[in-house]
């Protein structure tokens, strides 16, 4: 209901703003900042120190989430109360709280992440322009076994297959669309099916809690 309701706005709201056009209005762009030196790394350079700011943002909070969620006490804390809420409230750990302050953190690395797709790629906002790519990022969590430096490295192999799907078709090799498309995809359910056994997911994931 939630998604529903998110799409839904979104699209109420860039109509608001400019106007029930059947074409999307086309923005500018972020500047990209590539980085000296280590751009001429070959493979490697042009994709990961060729980024805009949006884009260095992300890797650094990568570290930074990884650093907060084990290296501090509040991280602790977070952990703890995905694991085991009951117990954090009895040592006087405000439950709520602490679960709304991580959702919302998640909600705002989120819409970063949605800013760069249509400001940093795009440079047009438009209905269904994620195609999917939200319920890759659910399976990159599970491929990185719910860690920060796992769901980059998960994020970097689906973020490869969705290339290689865009390489194929420029190639022109005479295969149909269709298949270049479904790569990514296919190589996601792989993913989950070998992993998602062996995936530890915190043990009150997803579970509400109410104080007794």
């Amino acid at each position: 209901g939630m998604n529903i309701l998110a799409s839904g706005l979104t699209i109420t709201v860039n109509r608001a703003v400019f106007g029930a056009s059947m074409s999307p209005p086309i923005i500018d762009t972020f500047s990209k900042a590539p980085i000296p030196l280590l751009k001429e790394i070959p493979i490697l350079g042009p994709s990961l120190f060729s980024q805009t700011i949006p884009g260095y943002i992300g890797f650094v909070m990568v570290i930074v989430t990884s650093f907060f969620l084990f290296r501090t006490n509040t991280g602790l804390k977070i952990r703890s109360v995905g694991e085991n809420p009951q117990a954090c409230d009895t040592v006087g750990i405000n439950v709520s709280r602490v679960r709304f302050l991580a959702v919302l953190y998640s909600g705002v690395m989120a819409g970063l992440a949605g800013s760069f797709i249509s400001m940093g790629q795009l440079s047009f906002f438009t209905e269904g322009m994620i195609a999917g790519g939200g319920f890759m990022a659910v399976a990159a969590v599970v491929f990185g076994n719910y860690t920060p430096l796992g769901v980059f490295g998960a994020s970097l192999v689906f973020g490869l297959s969705n290339a290689s799907s865009y390489r194929l078709q420029a190639l022109s090799t005479g295969i149909p669309s269709e298949f270049p498309n479904m790569l990514p995809y296919i190589i996601t359910i792989v993913a989950l099916c070998v992993t998602s056994r062996r995936s530890k997911k915190p043990a009150s994931s997803a579970q509400p809690y109410i104080k007794a």
